[in-house]
């Protein structure tokens, strides 16, 4: 039940993101009713989902909420860098940074408020609903904002579609989206079996984890402002994909240090690949990254459940532990997208000379 809900949510989700990113950019007037309505009809979706008994109904309605939030988020991103204009790095890290923040104290108010499951999501739904007067708001402005980046790169939108700059961030939207899904479920599993961790002992690490990427995430904006984003997303793979080797190690410290690093990676990486003033403020750009870091999302789980289930041996070359080897995959696929940067510097290299 638990993975069919998180299924049909986030195959809905895909499916929208897409289709609402190509609609805005052909039509920015669609921001004023896609960019509020979504947010209220997902109160409306959550409170019944908090009411009812019916499993078929939940089902239905989770892919409801999934296909609403594929609409909602790219285009709240979309809209949000592109009011930033110059800023929109800084802007960004900002939105992303209280977006966390929010997060936490939910998770803190899930575990103390004397409320079940179901009138905790009653109680969200007037969270969401109360979330679409800000977004009501925003919405006044989203057309001109969107039409204003669009008249500025009308020229160049074909360049910018193919632009290899692009390509570097959507590719590395879905190799951090990778990364992301071996810091959920599978690392409790991961660290519990091979290191004999505590649920407190675990807390404690991710804790630690969260500060690091939440320092970071801030400062990854206003630098892609200041330095280009590729060069500070190279920055944020090069951390990446050393977190994901060190949590591949054979050493508590070498974990510890590595969910440190990963989590501080795939964090600072949102306001880079999901800001439309880097992506050729094409809404559709987003959309895409979101799709992909989904997908990465959900892939990655997959994956690292068939390499541990397989994994015999206990380490490799005395440092890498084989039952750690689906965070060397997500190391290798940052590595490899790193390439891409290699291949923009060498392309700037040569324009310039």
């Amino acid at each position: 039940m638990a993975s069919s809900l998180t299924t049909w949510f986030m195959a809905a989700r895909a499916l929208s993101s897409i289709g609402s990113g190509v609609i805005v950019d052909i039509s920015p007037r669609t921001a004023r009713v896609l960019l509020p309505l979504p947010m209220l009809l997902s109160s409306l979706i959550i409170y019944t989902i908090g009411s009812t008994d019916s499993v078929g109904l939940i089902l239905l309605l989770n892919g409801l909420w999934g296909f609403l939030s594929g609409i909602i988020w790219p285009l709240t991103q979309t809209t949000t860098s592109l009011l930033g204009r110059d800023r929109s790095g800084t802007v960004m890290s900002i939105y992303f940074a209280v977006a966390f923040l929010g997060m936490t104290i939910g998770q803190y108010i899930y575990g103390v408020v004397p409320l079940d499951n179901a009138g905790v999501l009653r109680l969200s739904a007037l969270f969401f609903l109360a979330a679409s007067a800000p977004l009501s708001i925003a919405s006044r402005y989203a057309p001109e904002a969107i039409a204003h980046a669009r008249r500025a790169t009308r020229k160049e939108s074909i360049r910018l579609r193919a632009d290899k700059t692009t390509l570097f961030i959507l590719a590395a939207a879905f190799a951090t989206g990778f990364s992301s899904g071996l810091l959920r479920e599978f690392l409790y599993i991961y660290l519990g079996e091979v290191y004999n961790l505590t649920r407190e002992d675990l807390a404690s690490i991710l804790a630690a984890a969260g500060i690091a990427s939440f320092i970071f995430g801030l400062a990854v904006g206003p630098l892609a402002d200041r330095f280009g984003v590729q060069h500070v997303l190279a920055l944020v793979l090069a951390v990446g994909t050393m977190g994901g080797l060190l949590l591949g190690g054979t050493s508590l410290l070498m974990a510890f240090t590595g969910v440190v690093l990963l989590n501080t990676a795939v964090r600072s990486s949102l306001p880079l690949t999901r800001n439309a003033a880097f992506l050729g403020a094409l809404a559709s750009m987003v959309a895409l990254s979101n799709t992909l870091n989904n997908i990465g999302q959900v892939v990655s789980p997959l994956i690292a459940g068939f390499l541990y289930e397989k994994a015999a041996c206990t380490n490799m070359l005395g440092v890498l532990s084989c039952k750690g080897s689906p965070y060397l995959v997500a190391s290798l696929l940052m590595l490899t997208v790193l390439s891409i940067y290699a291949t923009l510097r060498k392309k700037l290299s040569q324009t310039k000379a």
